[in-house]
């Protein structure tokens, strides 16, 4: 299963844009990707774990290991593609 993780802050303008969309993204791919929104603020240990250095940034991840990361907002349309090449590469 692919896991979609969000890192953000509650003042991050893209954050607000992104964040409904990976609600959206979450129950169009449910059951084969799972979103995990992580405040970077509140969780530092877990910011620093994954080398987090603006926001929002997005880790996909395949079975632990990391995939992709991008540090910017995402479409929707952006996350599906990154999605279907991480299927399709696995």
């Amino acid at each position: 299963m692919i896991t979609i993780m969000e890192f953000y802050t509650d003042w991050c303008e893209p954050c607000k844009r992104l964040s409904p969309i990976l609600d959206e993204i979450a129950e169009e791919y449910a059951g084969r990707v799972n979103v995990e929104k992580i405040n970077a603020y509140e969780n530092p240990d877990v910011a620093n774990k994954y080398y987090v250095q603006c926001v929002p940034t997005v880790i996909f991840l395949q079975d632990a290991e990391i995939m992709r990361c991008e540090y910017h907002f995402m479409s929707k349309e952006d996350l599906r593609e990154a999605i279907k090449e991480i299927e399709t590469h696995c």
